[in-house]
């Protein structure tokens, strides 16, 4: 049995997302730091924004290095119309709090209100981001919609700010990632609501051609992509989830 990690060393440095949000079911997603070894984390949610009372479902899964310790749980058994407010955890160490709205039912008639926004350029030059810090997505939050959609380009894997050149390897395509999550604007909407995200062109290389792209470049490219967004992609080898369900234990 491998040993737990101790109170502490833990930690979510990615923050929390989820997406593919339906009347029934949704993805919740963080990355963990700070562990050596695989070991369980924990989700729970609730249908209260003080985590209290009866728990509306919980799960868990079991990351591993070879899945840069991101976390990727099915949750089921939702009602339609609801919010939800979700936590992972590894022991006492607790994840930023996330939430996501269930569409209205079916025959139900219901409106619908979401933002979005795309192309996402993380990298800094001197320390500063020549374009903006995404006060944009800040903007989004404060709409409070029911859901966002990231138009692609969520990150600019072949930026010209990139410190040695276009990513091109799987590492590369982490850092660029987790590049993205150091900023707090893009955290904060994250959790904030669901999100459905899109790849264009840049999440591999500018303009690429599904013909002439470099299939190992491509590979990478989508496996890191398939790992860091909240979604399920049918046939996608790369995508593996744990289940949660619904309960009520407290």
């Amino acid at each position: 049995m491998s040993p737990s990690a101790a109170f502490g060393q833990v930690t979510f440095p990615d923050g929390v997302a989820s997406g593919d949000v339906t009347q029934t079911r949704a993805i919740v997603w963080t990355r963990v730091a700070g562990l050596t070894s695989p070991q369980q984390i924990k989700v729970e949610g609730w249908t209260n924004s003080s985590l209290s009372g009866p728990k509306a479902f919980k799960g868990k899964f079991k990351p591993t290095a070879a899945r840069d310790w991101t976390v990727k749980v099915d949750v089921t058994g939702l009602k339609p119309g609801t919010q939800y407010w979700y936590q992972f955890k590894k022991d006492n160490d607790l994840a930023p709090v996330g939430t996501f709205k269930t569409p209205a039912a079916a025959n139900s008639a219901s409106n619908v209100e979401f933002t979005y926004s795309g192309d996402s350029d993380a990298f800094k030059v001197g320390g500063v981001n020549p374009f903006n810090d995404w006060e944009t997505l800040s903007a989004a939050q404060g709409e409070d919609g029911d859901f966002f959609v990231y138009l692609g380009d969520t990150i600019y894997s072949d930026s010209s700010n990139r410190p040695g050149g276009p990513a091109t390897t799987l590492n590369d395509y982490r850092d660029a990632y987790k590049l993205q999550r150091t900023y707090s604007n893009l955290t904060n909407l994250l959790k904030s609501t669901s999100t459905y995200a899109l790849m264009d062109d840049h999440e591999i290389q500018n303009d690429y051609d599904g013909q002439t792209v470099d299939p190992a470049r491509y590979a990478a490219a989508a496996r890191r992509s398939s790992r860091t967004t909240p979604s399920v992609r049918p046939g996608c080898r790369t995508t593996r989830r744990a289940r949660a369900t619904r309960s009520t234990a407290r």
